[in-house]
């Protein structure tokens, strides 16, 4: 028994390792099978889900693509371009490579290059219109293809009816985008095809401008040789007049019709500017009326208000022109033609009429030198006509400089203008005879030209002197701060940096008409347009340009603005009973600070600066502020406060510091309040906000007001009180509601004391309110036989006895 014990347990453990590898061996297995199982599982959700996604994400951008055709380039408007483009590139031919005169004219070659640049422009700017648009189709197209080549669109499910289902996911997602797909490649081939006759005519724009700077320079280099035969000689080349005219009408039309649709924001600019001007003189123009300083009689003095609107036209013309780079010869005659004729009707009846009819007559000359200026071939009509108008210009001229109407001349300076077309128009009038047409027609515009842009800005220097004159008057203390020209001491006087500027602007203009002069002006536009790299930043010397002047056109609107929105005092001063009114100055610091926003962000814009920078600004602000402006920036957000809050608006009549005034403005740092006696108060805003101010203008403008009056005892105080409850009664300026109030008040020493309380209308009349209610009181218990006692002592003297006064001594002695 216990050798078979012993047998029994030597074979167990060999029996249980026998049973314990076979079972491990099978579970491993079983294991191994269901990790599988488990991964070809993941792997086919990670492939199913990447098939969903690529079949949504392939409709998308079929969709997409079907958006994008159907809202895309418009190429029936291409192909009207194109052909509007072909033609105008031979009206640009016409003259030079074609139908060519003798000799080649300047006028021809400056117009048709300028209507060339613009037209490369507008083809360049189509060029890179439909290249954005055939990228931006590309991408759909290369979208697609790289989804359609994805390997987990190829890779099927081992399930038979997950495969089956996915099969017909395909069947329909094709059905779907590949006609799409068909349709896209035939659109982006059919642009290629337009892009391709974009580029052809974009090359051949390029090498007829090129063309004309080469016929320009070396024009420019025979400028004083002989082109044309004399004047008695017969013609070299003949071609009807009525053709040339017809051919030059056009293209300076298109010339003049590219640069409008190039510049139309620029021209609503200039639009704006002029009806804001003339906002502004019409307003000047109402208040000097209001203060009776108008004269209209002679306006002399005041001639910028006597027609706001053509004097706004005079001004903006002449001085903004000249944001308007490179424009067509035309164009300028356009505006010069409507700013002449408005200075002709603001002078009728203020200069005598021997100079009212040479405004018209130069305006004469003007109209029949820019006839001439659109005709750019040479004919022997043509030339005929400029030597008859070069010599009835030149002795009109010198009748002017002779006679004896000098005296009468407004503007003096005009004399040496004249002087000045004489030259031009007598030089021309030989060289036309001597066959130098070039040479001879540049000075004939240039004379007449030169004229009226010179009476354009010697009228506008002095309308601008007397509207900033006027204004001065009119606004005392703004003009200073605004200007900083001491009107009162230069007087009538223009100041001489306006002349300098003057001149500057008509040698520029004048200097137009001539193609060295854009030679002289090239290498300084490209000095200015040449980056400049500081470290890994790169900008140009034009756009800091632009930046700088932008940014102070913003600054100097918002002063105008400001400006012309004040408040005047002398009309104040004049009006006493005015009551004081929230004016558009109540909100002019809101307004300021959109105007200087907008400029900020508009010249940075204008300039080419990426807006990231201004965080570098804001960076180089915040340290400011922690180092050592806290002050100003809490005067600052102080102004932004009271700008929104509005606890006090200009106009307000408030107390602060025990000193009361008027609010006068408020600005971005401090604000400015008119004190009684005259004087103004500048205040920080973050003191204004700190202070404990009163506002009197916010509760109606109303004050109560207290006045204490005593009578004598034995007084019938009934009678005495029905007296004053009458004074207050009978007085308008007394409001009944809040009702006034006669009390008694009080036993003094040598009366019984009333007190009058009432409210006065309006706190700027309340002393005067006041005192106007003592005198009636006065008077009133005067008439009554009312005594009013004043404070006083009565001295009673006594006399004693003699003997008396001596045993008193007595008895003081012996003591």
């Amino acid at each position: 028994m216990n050798a078979q014990n012993r047998r029994d347990s030597t074979q167990l453990p060999v029996f249980a390792r026998s049973f314990s590898d076979s079972t491990f061996d099978r579970m491993q297995s079983l294991i191994s099978r269901e990790h599988q199982k488990s991964i070809d599982k993941y792997r086919e959700g990670r492939i199913a889900l990447r098939q969903r996604q690529i079949i949504q994400a392939s409709v998308k951008t079929a969709q997409d693509a079907k958006a994008a055709m159907h809202s895309g380039i418009d190429t029936a408007a291409i192909t009207r371009e194109l052909h509007r483009g072909r033609e105008n590139l031979e009206v640009i031919k016409d003259g030079i490579f074609i139908h060519e005169g003798i000799p080649q004219t300047s006028r021809n070659l400056a117009v048709s290059n300028s209507l060339a640049i613009e037209l490369y422009n507008r083809i360049s700017s189509l060029h890179a219109k439909v290249d954005a648009y055939l990228a931006r189709l590309d991408g759909y197209r290369d979208k697609l293809d790289s989804l359609g080549t994805d390997s987990a669109v190829y890779s099927f499910p081992r399930d038979s009816l997950k495969m089956l289902s996915y099969f017909h996911q395909l069947l329909s997602t094709s059905k779907t985008i590949s006609p799409l797909d068909t349709a896209l490649n035939q659109h982006i081939q059919h642009l290629e095809t337009y892009t391709a006759k974009i580029e052809i005519l974009q090359n051949d724009v390029r090498l007829i401008v090129d063309d004309l700077e080469k016929l320009q320079k070396e024009n420019t280099r025979n400028l004083f040789n002989k082109e044309a035969p004399d004047l008695w000689n017969k013609p070299l080349h003949k071609r009807p007049f009525k053709e040339i005219a017809w051919f030059s009408l056009a293209k300076t039309t298109t010339a003049l019709k590219y640069y409008i649709e190039e510049n139309a924001g620029k021209i609503a600019i200039l639009i704006c500017l002029v009806l804001l001007d003339a906002l502004m003189l019409y307003i000047l123009k109402k208040r000097m009326r209001e203060e009776g300083q108008l004269t209209t009689d002679d306006y002399k003095g005041q001639l910028v208000i006597r027609y706001p609107l053509l004097s706004a036209i005079v001004l903006i013309f002449s001085i903004f022109q000249f944001i308007f780079i490179n424009p067509p010869i035309l164009f300028d005659c356009c505006l010069w033609l409507v700013a002449m004729i408005s200075l002709t009707l603001i002078l009728r009846g203020y200069i005598s009429a021997f100079w009212l009819r040479f405004c018209w007559i130069i305006l004469t000359f003007y109209l029949l030198a820019v006839t001439a200026d659109i005709i750019l071939q040479a004919s022997r009509t043509e030339r005929w006509y400029l030597l008859i108008i070069s010599l009835a210009g030149a002795i009109y001229g010198i009748s002017l400089l002779s006679g004896k109407h000098a005296a009468a001349l407004k503007e003096v300076r005009t004399k040496y203008f004249v002087l000045f077309m004489v030259f031009c128009e007598t030089v021309a009038f030989f060289f036309n005879i001597a066959g130098r047409y070039n040479l001879s027609k540049a000075l004939f515009m240039a004379g007449f030209f030169g004229l009226v842009i010179a009476l354009l800005f010697l009228w506008t220097i002095r309308l601008s002197n007397e509207a900033l004159a006027l204004s001065s008057r009119v606004y005392r203390l703004s003009s200073k701060k605004l200007f900083y020209i001491n009107f009162e001491k230069i007087g009538d006087r223009v100041p001489s940096f306006f002349y300098f500027l003057m001149v500057i602007g008509w040698l520029v203009q004048v200097g137009r008409n001539f193609y060295a002069f854009r030679q002289l002006t090239d290498p300084v536009n490209q000095f200015l347009d040449d980056p400049v790299t500081v470290g890994s930043y790169s900008f140009t010397i034009k756009g800091i340009l632009i930046f700088i002047v932008i940014l102070l056109g913003a600054m100097i609107l918002s002063r105008v603005i400001s400006f012309f929105t004040d408040e005047p005092e002398a009309l104040a001063a004049t009006d006493p009973n005015a009551k004081p009114r929230a004016t558009i100055g109540s909100w002019m610091l809101l307004v300021r600070i959109v105007v200087i926003s907008g400029g900020l962000f508009l010249a940075f814009a204008a300039a080419g600066i990426p807006l990231d920078r201004l965080t570098i600004i804001f960076g180089a602000l915040s340290v400011g502020i922690g180092l050592g402006l806290q002050g100003l920036v809490n005067n600052l957000v102080s102004g932004l406060i009271i700008a929104f809050e509005k606890p006090v608006n200009v106009g307000d009549l408030i107390e602060i510091k025990g000193m009361t005034g008027t609010m006068k403005s408020i600005g971005f740092r401090s604000s400015i309040i008119t004190l009684k006696d005259g004087s103004s108060l500048v205040i920080p805003n973050g003191d204004l906000l700190g202070q404990h101010m009163v506002n009197w203008s916010m509760n109606r403008n109303l004050r109560r007001l207290e006045v204490t009056v005593g009578v004598a005892y034995g007084t019938d105080l009934d009678n005495a009180k029905a007296i004053l409850q009458g004074i207050l009664e009978a007085d308008t300026r007394i409001l009944k509601n809040p009702s006034y109030r006669v009390l008694n008040t009080a036993f003094n020493t040598s009366s019984v004391d009333f007190v009058l309380l009432f409210w006065a209308n309006d706190f700027a009349l309340s002393f005067q309110i006041k005192s106007d209610v003592i005198n009636q009181v006065h008077r009133a218990f005067h008439e009554a036989g009312i005594v009013i006692p004043f404070p006083q002592t009565d001295l009673h003297l006594r006399t004693y006895p003699k003997d008396l006064f001596t045993q008193n001594h007595s008895d003081e002695k012996a003591d």
